[in-house]
Protein backbone atom coordinates (compact mmCIF):
# COMPACT_ATOMS: atom_id res chain seq x y z
CA UNK A 1 0.00 0.00 0.00
CA UNK A 2 2.48 2.76 -1.48
CA UNK A 3 -0.42 5.09 -0.40
CA UNK A 4 1.12 4.89 3.24
CA UNK A 5 3.37 7.13 4.13
CA UNK A 6 5.33 7.65 7.23
CA UNK A 7 4.41 7.87 10.29
CA UNK A 8 0.79 6.60 8.83
CA UNK A 9 2.00 3.28 7.40
CA UNK A 10 3.36 2.55 11.24
CA UNK A 11 0.56 4.11 12.61
CA UNK A 12 -1.96 1.45 9.92
CA UNK A 13 0.18 -1.42 11.02
CA UNK A 14 -0.17 -0.98 15.15
CA UNK A 15 -3.78 -0.44 14.29
CA UNK A 16 -4.07 -3.73 11.96
CA UNK A 17 -2.37 -5.87 14.70
CA UNK A 18 -4.65 -4.35 17.76
CA UNK A 19 -7.46 -5.37 15.58
CA UNK A 20 -6.25 -8.81 14.83
CA UNK A 21 -5.70 -9.51 19.15
CA UNK A 22 -9.62 -8.43 19.39
CA UNK A 23 -10.33 -10.57 16.67
CA UNK A 24 -8.80 -13.78 18.51
CA UNK A 25 -9.93 -12.37 22.05
CA UNK A 26 -13.47 -12.97 20.46
CA UNK A 27 -12.81 -15.74 18.89
CA UNK A 28 -11.84 -17.71 21.59
CA UNK A 29 -15.73 -16.89 23.16
CA UNK A 30 -17.46 -17.91 20.12
CA UNK A 31 -16.26 -20.85 18.67
CA UNK A 32 -17.78 -20.22 15.25
CA UNK A 33 -14.60 -17.17 14.88
CA UNK A 34 -11.92 -19.53 15.48
CA UNK A 35 -12.22 -21.00 11.72
CA UNK A 36 -10.35 -17.49 11.15
CA UNK A 37 -7.68 -19.09 12.19
CA UNK A 38 -7.80 -23.11 11.41
CA UNK A 39 -6.15 -24.81 8.60
CA UNK A 40 -9.17 -24.87 6.37
CA UNK A 41 -8.84 -20.95 6.48
CA UNK A 42 -4.90 -20.79 5.37
CA UNK A 43 -5.41 -23.12 2.56
CA UNK A 44 -8.66 -20.54 1.74
CA UNK A 45 -6.25 -17.80 1.82
CA UNK A 46 -3.54 -19.49 0.36
CA UNK A 47 -5.22 -20.27 -3.17
CA UNK A 48 -5.69 -17.32 -4.52
CA UNK A 49 -2.86 -15.48 -3.71
CA UNK A 50 -1.26 -18.53 -5.17
CA UNK A 51 -3.40 -18.52 -8.51
CA UNK A 52 -2.47 -14.48 -9.03
CA UNK A 53 1.11 -14.73 -8.14
CA UNK A 54 0.97 -17.94 -11.17
CA UNK A 55 -1.15 -15.46 -13.71
CA UNK A 56 1.39 -12.97 -12.84
CA UNK A 57 3.65 -14.70 -14.05
CA UNK A 58 2.38 -15.74 -17.26
CA UNK A 59 1.41 -12.84 -18.15
CA UNK A 60 3.59 -10.31 -16.85
CA UNK A 61 1.69 -6.62 -15.82
CA UNK A 62 3.21 -3.73 -14.54
CA UNK A 63 2.50 -2.38 -11.25
CA UNK A 64 1.40 -5.87 -9.76
CA UNK A 65 1.96 -5.02 -6.26
CA UNK A 66 -0.34 -2.03 -6.62
CA UNK A 67 -3.38 -3.94 -7.96
CA UNK A 68 -6.64 -3.61 -5.92
CA UNK A 69 -7.28 -7.32 -5.53
CA UNK A 70 -3.41 -8.67 -5.17
CA UNK A 71 -3.38 -6.02 -2.54
CA UNK A 72 -6.84 -7.36 -1.03
CA UNK A 73 -5.92 -11.16 -1.28
CA UNK A 74 -2.59 -10.66 0.61
CA UNK A 75 -3.60 -8.95 3.08
CA UNK A 76 -6.61 -11.96 3.63
CA UNK A 77 -3.70 -14.32 3.90
CA UNK A 78 -1.36 -12.07 6.26
CA UNK A 79 -4.24 -11.66 8.57
CA UNK A 80 -4.86 -15.77 8.86
CA UNK A 81 -1.26 -16.23 9.59
CA UNK A 82 -1.36 -13.22 12.14
CA UNK A 83 -3.93 -14.94 13.60
CA UNK A 84 -2.60 -18.30 13.63
CA UNK A 85 0.68 -16.37 15.25
CA UNK A 86 -1.39 -14.80 18.18
CA UNK A 87 -3.50 -17.90 18.45
CA UNK A 88 0.04 -19.84 19.16
CA UNK A 89 1.08 -17.10 22.14
CA UNK A 90 -2.12 -17.33 23.99
CA UNK A 91 -2.03 -21.21 23.68
CA UNK A 92 1.57 -21.57 25.61
CA UNK A 93 0.76 -18.49 28.34
CA UNK A 94 -2.47 -21.10 28.56
CA UNK A 95 -1.15 -24.54 29.00
CA UNK A 96 2.79 -23.67 29.06
CA UNK A 97 5.95 -23.68 26.71
CA UNK A 98 6.32 -26.31 24.14
CA UNK A 99 9.18 -26.28 21.57
CA UNK A 100 7.02 -27.64 18.80
CA UNK A 101 4.47 -25.29 19.11
CA UNK A 102 7.30 -22.49 19.70
CA UNK A 103 8.30 -23.74 16.30
CA UNK A 104 5.24 -23.31 14.85
CA UNK A 105 4.23 -19.81 16.26
CA UNK A 106 7.67 -18.47 15.43
CA UNK A 107 7.22 -19.78 11.51
CA UNK A 108 3.39 -18.15 11.42
CA UNK A 109 5.07 -15.10 13.34
CA UNK A 110 7.80 -14.85 11.23
CA UNK A 111 5.89 -14.74 7.73
CA UNK A 112 3.39 -12.16 9.07
CA UNK A 113 5.84 -9.94 10.09
CA UNK A 114 7.47 -9.99 6.71
CA UNK A 115 4.07 -9.56 4.73
CA UNK A 116 2.71 -6.83 6.97
CA UNK A 117 6.12 -5.02 6.42
CA UNK A 118 5.62 -4.87 2.97
CA UNK A 119 2.43 -4.35 3.36
CA UNK A 120 2.39 -1.39 5.19
CA UNK A 121 5.97 0.10 4.53
CA UNK A 122 5.93 -0.33 1.25
CA UNK A 123 5.31 3.47 0.71
CA UNK A 124 8.04 4.95 2.84
CA UNK A 125 10.39 2.76 0.33
CA UNK A 126 11.89 5.92 -1.96
CA UNK A 127 14.12 4.98 -5.39
CA UNK A 128 16.32 8.22 -6.69
CA UNK A 129 18.66 8.12 -9.45
CA UNK A 130 21.95 10.49 -8.91
CA UNK A 131 24.41 10.94 -11.75
CA UNK A 132 27.91 12.46 -11.33
CA UNK A 133 30.59 13.02 -13.61
CA UNK A 134 33.90 13.06 -12.57
CA UNK A 135 35.82 15.73 -10.95
CA UNK A 136 31.87 17.39 -10.26
CA UNK A 137 29.95 16.60 -6.78
CA UNK A 138 26.10 16.39 -6.63
CA UNK A 139 23.21 16.78 -3.59
CA UNK A 140 20.19 15.89 -6.01
CA UNK A 141 18.93 13.47 -7.72
CA UNK A 142 15.82 12.08 -9.59
CA UNK A 143 12.81 10.47 -7.81
CA UNK A 144 11.62 7.12 -9.99
CA UNK A 145 8.22 7.44 -8.94
CA UNK A 146 7.50 10.88 -9.48
CA UNK A 147 10.04 11.64 -11.66
CA UNK A 148 10.56 15.00 -9.56
CA UNK A 149 14.68 16.57 -8.76
CA UNK A 150 14.90 15.97 -5.06
CA UNK A 151 17.45 16.89 -2.75
CA UNK A 152 19.76 14.13 -0.94
CA UNK A 153 20.90 14.02 2.92
CA UNK A 154 24.43 14.19 1.41
CA UNK A 155 26.64 15.26 -1.05
CA UNK A 156 28.74 12.75 -3.44
CA UNK A 157 31.98 13.69 -5.30
CA UNK A 158 33.45 11.65 -8.34
CA UNK A 159 36.65 11.23 -7.99
CA UNK A 160 37.28 8.25 -10.43
CA UNK A 161 35.08 6.12 -12.56
CA UNK A 162 36.72 2.79 -13.81
CA UNK A 163 35.84 0.81 -16.72
CA UNK A 164 37.24 -2.39 -18.21
CA UNK A 165 36.01 -6.18 -18.80
CA UNK A 166 37.74 -9.05 -17.04
CA UNK A 167 37.07 -11.93 -19.28
CA UNK A 168 33.34 -11.77 -20.27
CA UNK A 169 32.37 -9.61 -17.53
CA UNK A 170 32.29 -6.00 -17.40
CA UNK A 171 33.53 -3.75 -14.34
CA UNK A 172 32.61 -1.16 -12.67
CA UNK A 173 34.23 0.73 -10.03
CA UNK A 174 33.13 4.51 -8.57
CA UNK A 175 35.93 6.36 -6.40
CA UNK A 176 33.60 8.76 -4.61
CA UNK A 177 33.99 11.18 -1.56
CA UNK A 178 30.88 11.60 0.22
CA UNK A 179 30.32 14.57 2.75
CA UNK A 180 27.48 14.35 5.21
CA UNK A 181 26.37 17.52 7.62
CA UNK A 182 28.28 17.84 10.79
CA UNK A 183 30.76 14.86 9.60
CA UNK A 184 33.82 14.73 8.13
CA UNK A 185 34.42 13.61 4.59
CA UNK A 186 34.92 9.84 3.63
CA UNK A 187 35.84 7.56 0.24
CA UNK A 188 34.12 4.44 -0.96
CA UNK A 189 34.15 2.63 -3.97
CA UNK A 190 31.10 1.18 -5.06
CA UNK A 191 30.88 -1.67 -7.44
CA UNK A 192 28.49 -3.90 -9.05
CA UNK A 193 27.10 -5.81 -5.83
CA UNK A 194 29.20 -3.94 -3.96
CA UNK A 195 27.03 -1.14 -2.18
CA UNK A 196 27.90 2.34 -0.03
CA UNK A 197 25.87 2.73 2.82
CA UNK A 198 25.36 6.12 3.70
CA UNK A 199 23.07 6.70 6.40
CA UNK A 200 19.62 5.44 5.49
CA UNK A 201 20.29 5.32 2.43
CA UNK A 202 22.06 2.39 0.21
CA UNK A 203 24.10 3.38 -2.99
CA UNK A 204 24.06 1.04 -5.93
CA UNK A 205 26.62 1.12 -9.31
CA UNK A 206 23.36 1.19 -11.93
CA UNK A 207 25.41 2.79 -14.98
CA UNK A 208 27.29 4.89 -17.07
CA UNK A 209 27.64 7.23 -19.49
CA UNK A 210 29.90 10.01 -21.14
CA UNK A 211 29.46 13.74 -20.31
CA UNK A 212 28.90 16.56 -23.19
CA UNK A 213 32.86 17.15 -22.78
CA UNK A 214 33.44 13.78 -22.97
CA UNK A 215 34.43 12.71 -19.19
CA UNK A 216 32.85 10.05 -17.26
CA UNK A 217 29.90 9.53 -15.68
CA UNK A 218 28.91 7.36 -13.32
CA UNK A 219 24.72 6.84 -12.42
CA UNK A 220 23.70 5.49 -8.93
CA UNK A 221 20.50 3.95 -7.53
CA UNK A 222 20.25 5.01 -4.15
CA UNK A 223 17.78 3.25 -1.88
CA UNK A 224 15.80 4.62 1.46
CA UNK A 225 14.17 1.78 2.81
CA UNK A 226 13.66 2.80 6.63
CA UNK A 227 11.64 -1.06 7.17
CA UNK A 228 14.92 -2.62 5.98
CA UNK A 229 16.02 -3.23 10.06
CA UNK A 230 12.09 -4.98 10.53
CA UNK A 231 12.72 -6.82 7.46
CA UNK A 232 15.54 -8.83 8.61
CA UNK A 233 14.64 -9.19 12.04
CA UNK A 234 11.66 -11.21 10.63
CA UNK A 235 14.17 -13.20 8.07
CA UNK A 236 16.11 -14.51 11.15
CA UNK A 237 13.19 -15.39 13.09
CA UNK A 238 11.61 -17.42 10.17
CA UNK A 239 15.28 -19.02 9.70
CA UNK A 240 15.42 -19.71 13.62
CA UNK A 241 11.81 -21.41 13.04
CA UNK A 242 12.67 -23.25 10.18
CA UNK A 243 16.06 -24.80 12.10
CA UNK A 244 14.06 -25.29 15.34
CA UNK A 245 11.37 -27.48 12.88
CA UNK A 246 13.87 -29.48 11.54
CA UNK A 247 16.02 -30.30 14.89
CA UNK A 248 12.18 -31.36 16.10
CA UNK A 249 11.39 -33.80 13.70
CA UNK A 250 14.81 -35.39 13.33
CA UNK A 251 14.89 -36.23 16.83
CA UNK A 252 10.93 -37.03 17.72
CA UNK A 253 10.75 -40.87 17.67
CA UNK A 254 7.23 -42.20 17.58
CA UNK A 255 6.47 -44.62 20.18
CA UNK A 256 6.19 -48.61 20.16
CA UNK A 257 2.05 -49.69 20.31
CA UNK A 258 1.88 -52.56 21.91
CA UNK A 259 -0.76 -55.02 19.41
CA UNK A 260 -3.87 -55.29 20.68
CA UNK A 261 -4.50 -59.13 22.24
CA UNK A 262 -6.69 -61.89 20.76
CA UNK A 263 -9.84 -62.03 21.37
CA UNK A 264 -11.49 -64.38 23.62
CA UNK A 265 -8.04 -64.80 25.21
CA UNK A 266 -7.34 -64.83 29.38
CA UNK A 267 -5.02 -61.26 28.10
CA UNK A 268 -8.24 -59.70 26.62
CA UNK A 269 -10.92 -61.20 29.29
CA UNK A 270 -8.48 -59.25 31.59
CA UNK A 271 -8.12 -56.41 29.76
CA UNK A 272 -11.62 -55.95 28.92
CA UNK A 273 -12.36 -56.28 32.85
CA UNK A 274 -9.87 -54.03 33.88
CA UNK A 275 -11.32 -51.15 31.15
CA UNK A 276 -14.81 -51.63 32.78
CA UNK A 277 -13.11 -50.95 36.39
CA UNK A 278 -13.71 -54.70 37.82
CA UNK A 279 -11.97 -58.07 37.43
CA UNK A 280 -13.97 -61.13 37.88
CA UNK A 281 -13.41 -64.04 39.88
CA UNK A 282 -12.08 -67.11 38.86
CA UNK A 283 -14.97 -69.58 38.46
CA UNK A 284 -14.34 -72.39 40.72
CA UNK A 285 -16.17 -75.94 40.38
CA UNK A 286 -18.49 -76.98 44.22
CA UNK A 287 -17.35 -80.57 45.05
CA UNK A 288 -19.58 -82.78 45.14
CA UNK A 289 -20.72 -84.16 48.72
CA UNK A 290 -20.04 -88.28 49.67
CA UNK A 291 -23.94 -88.41 50.17
CA UNK A 292 -24.76 -87.66 46.35
CA UNK A 293 -21.61 -89.29 45.56
CA UNK A 294 -23.26 -93.05 46.94
CA UNK A 295 -26.65 -91.91 45.49
CA UNK A 296 -24.94 -91.41 41.93
CA UNK A 297 -23.60 -95.35 42.54
CA UNK A 298 -26.92 -96.68 43.67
Amino acid sequence: MSFLHHPWGLVAALVYTYLLVVTHFLGSRRPGLRVLWSAKASIAAALPLLVLMVIFGLFPQSGMNGKWYFILVLLLFTSVLGLAAVDGIARMAESGFSWRLAGKTLSHLAMFLVLAGGLFGSGDTRHVVVSATEGTTVSTGIDEDSGEMVPMPFELTLDKFTFERKGNRPYFLSEVTFTEKGKAPWKEDILVNHPAKVGSWILYQYDYGKSEDGRNTSIFECVSDPWAGFFRVALWLMMVSAAAMIVLAVSWKPGKRKPAPAEGSAEGTAADAGAEGTIPEAEVSEPASPSKEKEGRA
